[in-house]
This record gives C-alpha cells, structure tokens and sequence, in this order.
C-alpha cells in the first residue's frame, strides 16, 4: 500500500500528456465518422481524379493510334502508286539509295525541261515527320532494325518495340517525363506488301513479315488547377454536412443513452446495488440495459457469496497447513527453511537424518555453520568460511546467487563419517513475514557411484563401439527414414568419409545403387519401421566409387513405451568370400548351360543321324523311281508327238504323262529330304524376296486369316536357290493355314543374329556355329502340334492329315534347309500355335549367280551317233526310242564296261555319250575318263538320279558338256543333246 501511494504521487507531478482515452465518447464518434467520410471522400476524389486520367490517356492513346493510320494510309498510297515525283530544287535532291534498284527511272524531265526525282514511300514519311517535329505538336519517326538510312537509326524504346513485334506483338505504348513534360510513345510494326518488293525484293523480304515500324510522339496536355480546386470543395463541403447529420444522429441514438449507463454504472462501483436502469429503446442500447441489470443484480450476489467464500478459506487454509506440515515431514529429501538472517525456521525428519542432528537442535541455529561442520576437513578453513559467509550475506541481501534455484553437488563427510554428496538447490520464498529461503536437499552418494559406474561402462562401450573389427552404425527414424546418429572408425575408414560427411544423412545414401533399389523394391523401410529385421546383403559405396560387399545384421532400438525410434545396424565385410561364391556360381552356371547345350546337341544330332539314315533309304527309292518315271515320262511323250493317236488317245496319253511330272514332284520331295538333290543358289536378299511371297500368299490364303511380314529395314542377304527357298515357306505356309481353321494370325519375320564364341553366351541353337545368320520365323495361332508327334514332324510320309497330306512338306523343308547349310528349330503350345525358325548362314560377300538354261522346243538330229549307257533296261530302251525319234543314230550299253568295248569299235563314229552317273560294274565318271583316252573328241553328258554336291566337279574332270537329272523330259533331252553337239 505505501508502494502504491509513492508511485502516485511521482505521477501527481508530470505534465499531463493528451490521451485518446481521455476524450469522450461523442468526440470520439465524431472523431471517428470526420476520419471516416474523409477516407471515403479522399479515395471517392481519387478514383475519380484517377478515371479523368484514364480517360484522358485513352484518348490520347486514341489519337496516336489514329495519327499513325493517317501515316499508313498515306505511305501506302505513295507505295502503291511507285513513290511520288517532285520537283528536284536545292534541298530536294535524288534519293541515293534508289539509284542502287535496276531498272527504276529515278530522276526525269518534262517537255519544258524541268527536273522531277522520285520520292519513295519510305523517304516520304520521313520528310512528313520532319515537317511535324517543326510544327511541334506531333512528331513521327520510321526505323528499323535492318537499316539503310542511317537518319532512320531508332531509340532505345523504338528498338524495345521493334524486338516486341519480332516476337509477335502488335503495338507497344507508353508514357516517359511527368508534368508539363509527360508524353506519349506509340509504335505499331509496318508489314511488307506486295508493292514493297520493287525495292526490297533483294533483301529477303516477303509479304506479311515485319519491315520495321513507325513510332508517334504525343504530347500529353495537363488538366488546369480551377478543375481540382472544384472538385475538393464540393467533396469538402458534403464531407461536412454528413458529419453534421451524423453527429445529431448518433448523439440523440447512442451518445445520451450511454452517459445514462455510464452514471448507473459508477453508483454499482461505489457499492449502491439498488440503482435501476429501464431499458428506453428495443435496440442494442436496450438491450445494454438489460445486462446491466443483469449484470447489476448478479453482483449484488456475488458480494454474499464472496463473504461466505472468505469464511470457508480461512477454515480450508488452516487444513491446508496441516497437510503442508505432513507433506514436510513425510517427504523423501531434507527440508530446510531458514529466515532472512540464515537461521533455520524449519527442520524436517529427513534432515535429522541427513545432518545426524535432531529439529530442536538445529532450529535457530545458522545453516551455513552445519554446513562448514559436514565439510571435509580441507574446505573447513577460515578462508572458506568466510567465502559462504560473504556468498550468503549477499544472497540475504540482493536475493541474487548464481547457484539460486539450480542443483548444486557439495562434497560432504556424512554422519557415519563416510563420504558423500549432497544435492542442494536453494529457492527464495517471499511470505507476510518478509523474505526468506527454502534449501532442498538430497545424498546422492550412492547415485553418484552408480553415474560413475555407468560412464565408465559408457567409455568401454565407446571403446569397443569404436575399435570392433565389423563396421556399427546407429541410426534414429525420421518420417520412416533411418538417419546416421552415430558410426564407428571401421565404417568411416572402409568408406573413406569424416564423422562430419555421415552422421545426419541417411543410411541409404551410402549403400550402392543396386542395394537402393532393391530395399525400396522389398519393403526393406516398411519392415524395420515394425521391427522386423532379417540377415541381409547389402552393397556400400565408397567415397572413390568402389562396391564393397557386407552382410547386415540389425536391432531395433525402442523406448520405454516399445516404440520403436532407431536401429543398431552392423556390417561385416564379405567382399572376398561373395566373389569366391560368384565365381563358384559362375563356374556352376557355365557347366550347367554345357552340360544343357551337350545334352541338347547330343539330341539333335541322334535327330539328324536317323533323318539322314532315313534320307538315304528315300534317296534309294528315289533313284529307281526316277528310272521308272523317265520311261514313262518319255514313252509318253513320244506318243504324244507321234501322228497316228486319235485325238482321246492323246488326251489319254498327255494324263499318263502329267501324272508321271506328279510323282517326279514327289521324287523331287523325297531328294531334297535326302539332299540329294543340286541347289542353283545365288546371291538372294529375303526382305524383297518375302514382301513379294506376302502379296502372293495374301491373296490365295483365306480372308480369315491375317499375314503380316516385320521386318527392319536391312538386308538380309543369303546364299540360296530361290526356287527351293519359296517351296520352303509355301510348304510352311500350307501347314500353317491347315493348323488355322477357323482363321488366325500368320506371321513371317526376319531379323539378325549374332552367334559369339563359345562362352559368349547362350545361342539359339547349340549347332550354330559363330558368325552372322538370318533368322527367318514363320509362327501361326493354330491348334498346335501334339507332344508325340512332334518328334517325327521332319520325318517322310508322316503325316496328321491323313488322308489328304502326304507327308513330305516338312521333310521336303527340312532337307532344303541343311543343304542350305542352315538350321530349323520348331516350338509349339496346344492351342495356342507353332513357329517354326529358320537360321541361314548371313552372306557378306556378293557371290556370282548361275541363271538356268531355258528348254523351249525340240531340236531334230542330223544323223549323228550318240551312245546311251543305262543299266535300266527299260530307261535304256526309252532313251533309244526318243533320240532315234529326234533323227539321231543310237547306240546303247548295259555298263560301263560295254560301253567301253562299244566305245573302242566304233570311236571315229560316235559324237556323243549319255551315261548314267551310278552303274554296276563301272560308273559314269570312270566311263568317260576312260573314253577321253580312247578319243578325246568325243563329248559326253550325265544323267543321275539324285546329283551330290560334288556333281560339277566330276563333271569337269570327265570332261561333260552338262548334266540332266531323272526324270527326264522330251525337250529337255533334245535341248541338252542339241548343245552338246553344237
């Protein structure tokens, strides 16, 4: 209370300052609604003012923009017309810029001779904007960025503006000074029309694009000062008539009804309850009035309460006494209240036990002597003594310390005489009484051994921590991440970082890619965050970009509550014993891929010995086949060019010998199973070859099924007999539209491989050898083919289709592709379609073709003696028949041994020899060598049933003119025996 009455009357002294607060309530309203209509009138005037000035520089915009149109329209009339020529006087000279266009009439004279240059448009609007800028009102410039006049140089916002319609802009504006000075800058772009290229043709110009541009200067007229000084008394004066009309208003609404509950309220303050209030109005006023009657009769009981309220806390605080006197004694740490002189005041049961004296022992007496006296004997001093005593004089003083209100530890003897620390924290207590001090205090001893014996245990953890031999890191959760807390050297020296460079970052940033991706693509974050941790690999990544190779071992770290916050995380090294096991894996990979590609191959390779001892079989059918179609096909014919048939004779005979073709064909199969049949390859590119088999199998395969060829634009250029080559993909054709019903998708592709060395890597087929092929596949969506026939598919006369195949398509496929030196490798699911695949050698060299001789006509001998050696007798005797029909002289041989005898009576008469290849007793081959000794003249030719690969070469060394292969026709014998005899 003296506090109080001081401080008011400092206060009494000062000057008083003016304070809103002060003011009342009505000059406030006014205040308030003055401040108010000023704002709206000063904003209200500038929106107005500010619109005059808009409309003022639309205008001016206006007019600017109208003034250049004047400027267009009139420079292009000039241009349309070619220019303008005037009278040429000093001042007005030629235009030297247009002496540089050919062909333009720059300067002429009339017939009275006066002298007319012309004005181009350009040169025009310049001259016009000089006349303006002397009039002084509007000035115009032409320019642009292109120049050729250098007066046509444009300014800074001239070349803003011309750089603005390089991008597009149509027109660019705007105002530059202030004041009397303020003007405007317009600038639009000047198009290139078509009357513009007589002189700009040359430049690069064409109509439409941007020639340059034409700016307008304006200048920008200021409204005169009678105008603002009206418009700020009208708004003056009406400001001042609403505030007065406000000011009424709100004095006889709101003003008087408050001081009326001002007055009301002021009589509650000074204690007189009973002073009422009626509401006078329904409004908000009113309903104030209403409160504080409210407001007026609560109070009134709320003093009664507040009275009885007084009663009960003084009952209430003489309990709480005797629980705070309980709660003292009882309490687990000494207790210590001492008065503002430092004599104890209070004394508890647990400070009897800590200071080994009992409370009327201690109470009055200074706490700082039982302190000093429970010092070891070394802090006893005079010294010492007189350091607290000082300490504490200015505590009691200033009520200041810098160990108040903190933990302190004092090194103490206990009463035991054993030595301890006590915890003391000394805390200010202000009381009715005056000021004094309340000291906590607590034996720590056994908690300090206990903290010493966990830092030591810390230090030997650290030690270990940072010395083990695997490399530990500590992490704690951030938002699901585990973030570097802490990691040992190890970790630091394999990975090459400073403790700065790791802790805070993520774990994951240290490990290698391939160990990021993969704790992503596992769950790996989702799992440690619920605790679930497995012995893993991972990759880390060292500084310098090296993969080292650890096992992880991991532990969550959870609080109290089971929450899990962290991890302990362990690395061993394992780099040296996972390339150990690569390698091993390696080795393993590599023996199981041999051992997969030895076991396949071995597979094949029974494959194609019983295909070949198969072929071989059907290549000795073939051969007597042949020997009997050539009679027939022969015999045939003859019938056929004889005269003396009737005409159902012939069509009898032209069927025996069509089906006789027929099963030549199917000899023909059969051979090129064997393969034995001779290949006429040439160099063959199958992208063309096959576009053009699409568009013919398109148009003979039913519309239900889709064919399609994919290819790469390359060539895919082989080795092959064209011929044998179509009848491949037709006879795969065929079988794939027969596995097709009810329609589907064929589909022909081609593309490159690569076979590498061995080791490179697995191949399509282990018996391709390394190189390039072309790799040809013909894959269908037909019903399959079933698991116990496909072993057999490439063998003759097997067959699914009986009875319309006859089963030498795909044996017929597969002989051609081995005589091609390629491979065929066939996969197939039931249901769901068959493909097959073709490998051919790549050609990379372009090889020679050999284009086939063409048989057209039977050529008639002359007489000459031609003998026939053929071990067939039937074959024999057709031969005979047919030279002797073509006017030839034969003679013929059972062997080759006869042949000779025959050869040796009748040498200087014989022109030629026709001999099968394969006879009993002596061959073709040797016969003719043995001819040619006997007489090198005569000429010779082969026929075989089935030519080998070596047919050409024995040709040459006996000497042949040609070969012919079984079954022969008609034509083709007259033809070749025609050649030979030539």
């Amino acid at each position: 209370m003296t506090i109080h009455q001081s401080q008011t009357n400092d206060n009494d002294d000062k000057v008083p300052v003016p304070n809103i607060n002060n003011i009342s309530i009505r000059y406030k309203i006014l205040l308030v609604c003055a401040l108010t209509l000023a704002a709206v009138g000063l904003v209200t005037f500038s929106v107005n003012l500010r619109g005059m000035e808009d409309a003022a520089d639309q205008k001016l915009l206006a007019t600017a923009q109208a003034f250049f149109q004047q400027i267009v329209i009139t420079r292009r009339w000039v241009a349309q017309h070619g220019g303008v020529y005037v009278v040429k006087s000093p001042g007005v000279e030629t235009n030297p810029y247009l002496l540089e266009i050919p062909d333009l009439v720059v300067d002429i004279t009339d017939a009275q001779g006066q002298t007319y240059t012309l004005r181009n448009p350009a040169l025009v609007t310049r001259e016009l904007s000089e006349i303006a800028e002397q009039d002084g009102i509007f000035q115009f410039h032409i320019t642009s960025l292109n120049l050729l006049n250098p007066n046509n140089a444009p300014d800074a916002f001239e070349t803003e503006a011309l750089q603005a319609f390089e991008t597009g802009a149509d027109e660019v504006w705007r105002y530059e000074g202030a004041g009397s000075g303020r003007r405007l800058r317009y600038m639009a772009p000047l198009y290139v029309e078509k009357s513009c290229l007589r002189c700009h043709g040359d430049q690069g110009y064409s109509v439409g694009q941007v020639r340059g541009g034409i700016s307008v200067t304006v200048p920008a007229l200021a409204s005169p000062a009678s105008t603002y000084l009206i418009q700020i008394g009208i708004w003056t004066l009406g400001t001042l008539i609403v505030l007065g009309i406000l000011y009424w208003a709100l004095n006889i609404i709101i003003i008087r009804p408050i001081e009326r509950l001002r007055l009301a309220t002021e009589a509650i303050a000074a204690g007189n309850y009973e002073n009422s209030l009626p509401p006078a109005s329904n409004d908000e006023i009113g309903d104030l009035a209403q409160a504080y009657e409210r407001m007026r009769s609560q109070v009134r009981q709320y003093t009664r309460s507040l009275e009885e309220m007084v009663a009960q806390r003084t009952a209430d605080l003489s309990q709480s006494e005797e629980k705070y006197r309980s709660l003292v004694e009882q309490s687990g740490e000494a207790i210590v209240l001492v008065d503002n002189q430092g004599l104890i005041v209070e004394w508890n049961q647990q400070a009897v036990q800590t200071f080994g004296r009992s409370r009327e022992a201690a109470l009055g007496q200074q706490l700082s002597e039982i302190m000093l006296q429970m010092m070891p004997g070394e802090r006893r001093a005079a010294a010492a003594r007189q350091q607290l005593e000082s300490q504490l004089s200015e505590f009691f003083r200033t009520q200041q310390a810098p160990w108040l209100n903190k933990r302190v530890e004092i090194a103490v003897e206990r009463p035991d005489g054993t030595p301890g620390v006590l915890q003391a924290m000394v805390f200010p207590i202000q009381s009715k009484s005056g000021f004094m001090a309340g000291s906590i205090l607590r034996d720590i001893t056994e908690q300090k051994a206990a903290e010493t014996a966990v830092q030591a245990a810390e230090q030997r953890f650290r030690t270990l921590f940072n010395e083990a031999p695997v490399m530990y890191v500590v992490t704690k959760n951030q938002a699901g991440v585990p973030f570097v807390a802490n990691c040992n050297r190890l970790f630091l020296d394999t990975l090459g970082y400073r403790r700065e460079e790791v802790v805070g970052r993520p774990l994951a940033d240290f490990y290698a890619p391939e160990s990021q991706d993969a704790l992503l693509a596992g769950g790996g974050y989702d799992r440690a965050l619920t605790g679930q941790f497995d012995t893993e690999g991972r990759k880390l990544l060292t500084r310098d970009g090296r993969v080292i190779e650890t096992l992880l071992q991991a532990a969550p770290e959870t609080d109290p509550a089971g929450n899990l916050f962290g991890t302990r995380a362990m690395f061993v090294d394992v780099t040296k014993q996972v390339k150990a096991e690569e390698a091993l894996r390696d080795s393993n990979i590599y023996l199981e891929k041999v051992l997969a590609e030895l076991k396949e191959t071995q597979a094949q390779m029974v494959q194609q010995e019983r295909l070949a001892a198969v072929g071989q079989l059907a290549a000795g059918i073939a051969h007597d086949f042949n020997n009997l179609m050539a009679t027939v096909i022969l015999y045939s014919e003859l019938m056929m060019y004889g005269s003396n048939l009737t005409p159902a004779d012939q069509e009898r005979v032209a069927t025996i010998r069509q089906q006789g073709e027929r099963a030549a064909n199917l000899t023909q199969q059969i051979l090129d199973f064997s393969r034995k049949s001779i290949m006429k390859r040439q160099t063959l590119d199958l992208r063309p070859f096959l576009k053009e088999m699409t568009k013919l199998l398109g148009r003979t395969l039913p519309e239900n099924i889709r064919l399609s060829l994919d290819s790469q634009a390359d060539e895919y250029i082989v080795h092959a007999d064209p011929t044998r080559f179509q009848q491949v993909i037709i006879n795969l054709v065929i079988n794939a539209r027969d596995a097709m019903p009810t329609g589907g998708q064929l589909r022909l592709a081609l593309a490159r491989v690569q076979v590498n060395e061995v080791g490179g890597g697995k191949r399509p087929l282990p018996t391709l050898e390394p190189g390039s092929w072309i790799q040809i596949t013909v894959a269908d969506t037909g019903t399959g083919i079933p698991p116990d026939s496909l072993p057999h598919i490439f063998e003759p006369f097997f067959t699914t289709k009986l009875p319309q195949g006859s089963g030498l398509g795909l044996s017929q496929v597969y002989g051609i592709v081995k005589q091609h030196n390629g491979e065929i490798n066939v996969t197939t699911q039931i249901g769901q379609g068959t493909t097959f695949t073709i490998y051919l050698p790549a050609l990379t060299t372009p090889q020679s073709t050999t284009k086939d001789s063409q048989w057209s006509q039977l050529t008639q001998g002359r007489g000459e003696t031609i003998l026939v050696a053929e071990d067939d007798t039937n074959l024999r005797q057709a031969l005979i028949d047919t030279l002797q029909a073509l006017s030839y002289h034969v003679l013929s041989a059972a062997n080759g041994q006869e042949a000779i005898n025959i050869c040796r009576q009748h040498s200087s008469t014989i022109s030629l020899i026709i001999t099968d290849l394969v006879m009993p007793e002596m061959g073709g081959t040797t016969l003719l060598k043995t001819v040619r000794e006997i007489n090198p003249v005569i000429k010779s030719i082969i026929i075989t049933g089935y030519p080998t690969k070596s047919l050409n070469i024995e040709l040459q060394s006996a000497g042949t003119v040609g070969w012919l292969q079984k079954p022969l026709n008609m034509e083709q014998l007259s033809q070749m025996v025609a050649n030979a005899l030539q």
